[in-house]
């Protein structure tokens, strides 16, 4: 089961909801175990969807502009406990929206 798991998200950007580090976004570029490395990874550090309650729905449509991001870092080791595969809509939203800590 593993196998097809790291398949279905290996090198693609997801949603990544953390036991104790919150919530990131970026490319799974390892998944050992419970383990995980992401790349070009940010912190949603507040987000709202476009039209849902759920990050399911930030995966599909994006970012509401009043969400808030953190600046990328080249790579992070988290603990998943839910990994969500984006849309490319999803995808752009969140690369594109600016730097938080920087604004």
């Amino acid at each position: 089961m593993s196998k097809k798991i790291n398949k279905r998200v290996l090198n693609k950007y997801c949603i990544i909801r953390t036991y104790s580090a919150g919530v990131w976004f970026g490319k799974v570029l390892v998944k050992d175990g419970n383990e995980i490395i992401l790349g070009k990874a940010r912190m949603l550090y507040y987000w709202k969807t476009n039209g849902g309650i759920s990050l399911s729905e930030v995966s599909l449509t994006g970012l509401h502009e009043d969400s808030r991001v953190m600046s990328t870092v080249e790579e992070i080791w988290l603990k998943p406990i839910e990994i969500i595969p984006c849309t490319n809509k999803a995808i752009s939203s969140i690369q594109d929206k600016k730097d938080y800590a920087n604004s």
